[in-house]
């Protein structure tokens, strides 16, 4: 049986299992009905995206004549890690041209030595390899920004997370979403480096394979990934200059933007037309392995996710799938996070009925539908066993979601206006995983 095969049957049986629990109940309420029917057709379009390919000699010359630069962030990164990052930048089949680590300023220089010894591979590689200390914090912005102001001869931005390694095809598999003219930015599969560590990452590796097999990938078929992943993500140098002081400026109620610059940059790209998710590109990044450094990236996340959507259903056209999309996120996370305060709180309160057990039934139930192509990430530096045991503990992390989640989104939607990184103030994520190289899974 091949990945999808098991995945559909999983899907059914999911589906079967909530259709049972209606007729049981002799009802079948609206916002389930809503609910499973947008999953229908998420999970529908997640499994129709296709990766672009170079077909022809013409594209394939085209590809190889893209300039593309690299911007690599750096603050308070493990040496290690970004040790990882920069090997796995130079084992790639199709290299960048230059490659620009911006530190914004870390505690000590541990990481950017790292860097400066590792010049002379690059050099012999025939890659530039540019390095910035910045003299005070500035935030990942400005970095982004120096690296682009550094490279001003490239194409594309190829953005990787200090803490990210790549497959060595990544490149090569992301590139071609550019061959389509009015493609402006792509991401790729991202997935966690250290998934084993304990039973957060496993949970936190089931939610990225979700995100992207199942999230992005659907809304690539229409062109409208929402967010481009900080940790692989590849943009058109002339988008991030076109938007350069728009970016570094930005302000929201009053304060700096100083998060969500990924989801910002794709607002431009949809602005300017569409933005792709390519399925076979693959990178692994640290992910963290405490609470508190959880929640603190939870709620900077949720952050923009709330200021970014208001700002694509304020701007974008309302002929583009994202307009809808976005308004369309906005619209079922305020419908489930009320179903939540009226089953825990309201109810109780009114009719003495508590609902969570079926919220939680639903839950469960869905979290295994929506991991249908967990399967999908066999090989890629998992075992079988390990995609059993992360599908087998999927419905935790939907428990994890209605009992943790939605109140960290909550408290960030009431802390909007605090401007706040929640960053590490040190290194939080150590390596202690092999360096990554392709396997037959990345296919």
């Amino acid at each position: 049986m091949n990945r999808r095969s098991a995945g559909l049957i999983v899907l059914a049986l999911a589906l079967l299992a909530v259709a049972f629990l209606w007729l049981e109940a002799g009802t079948i309420p609206w916002y389930g009905l809503t609910l499973v029917s947008l999953f229908g057709i998420k999970i529908g379009f997640s499994w129709r995206a296709i990766d672009r390919k170079a077909a022809t000699e013409p594209e394939i010359a085209q590809l190889a004549s893209f300039r593309v630069g690299t911007a690599i962030p750096v603050y308070n990164e493990d040496p290690e890690l970004l040790a990882r990052c920069l090997e796995s930048l130079l084992a790639q089949t199709r290299l960048p041209e230059s490659i620009a680590v911006i530190d914004d300023c870390s505690n000590d220089s541990a990481a950017i030595d790292v860097a400066r010894a590792m010049k002379p591979a690059f050099e012999a590689a025939g890659v530039r390899l540019l390095i910035r200390q910045m003299p005070v914090n500035r935030g990942k912005r400005e970095a982004l920004i120096t690296a682009l102001d550094m490279q001003p001869d490239i194409d594309t931005m190829l953005c990787v997370d200090s803490d990210t390694v790549l497959l060595e095809t990544a490149v090569e598999r992301l590139l071609p979403a550019f061959l389509d003219d009015d493609t402006h930015a792509a991401t790729g599969l991202v997935l966690p480096l250290n998934f084993d560590k304990n039973l957060l990452t496993r949970l936190t590796d089931v939610r990225y394979a979700n995100a992207f097999l199942f999230e992005r990938a659907a809304y690539s078929s229409l062109g409208s990934v929402l967010c481009c992943c900080g940790s692989l993500a590849i943009y058109r140098a002339a988008l991030m200059r076109k938007y350069r002081d728009d970016f570094l400026g930005q302000t929201f109620l009053g304060q700096p933007a100083v998060f969500g610059d990924d989801r910002r940059l794709t607002n431009y790209a949809l602005l300017e037309g569409q933005a792709k998710f390519q399925s076979t590109s693959v990178a692994f990044t640290a992910v963290p392995e405490r609470l508190g450094h959880y929640a603190r990236q939870q709620v900077r996340w949720s952050k923009s996710f709330f200021r970014e959507s208001i700002w694509a259903v304020g701007h974008l056209p309302t002929k583009r799938p994202a307009f809808w999309l976005s308004a369309v996120e906005l619209a079922s996370w305020v419908v489930f996070s009320l179903a939540l305060v009226i089953s825990l709180i309201v109810m109780p309160v009114v009719v003495g009925q508590l609902l969570i057990v079926p919220l939680l039934l639903y839950v469960m139930l869905l979290a295994y539908a929506r991991s249908a192509r967990y399967f999908e990430v066999t090989g890629l530096h998992r075992t079988k066993s390990d995609v059993f045991i992360g599908f087998a503990i999927a419905p935790l992390y939907g428990v994890f979601h209605v009992t943790v989640l939605v109140w960290l989104r909550i408290y960030a939607l009431a802390t909007l206006n605090r401007g706040s990184w929640g960053t590490r103030k040190q290194v939080e994520v150590r390596a202690h995983q092999p360096i990554i190289q392709a396997s037959s899974g990345s296919e």
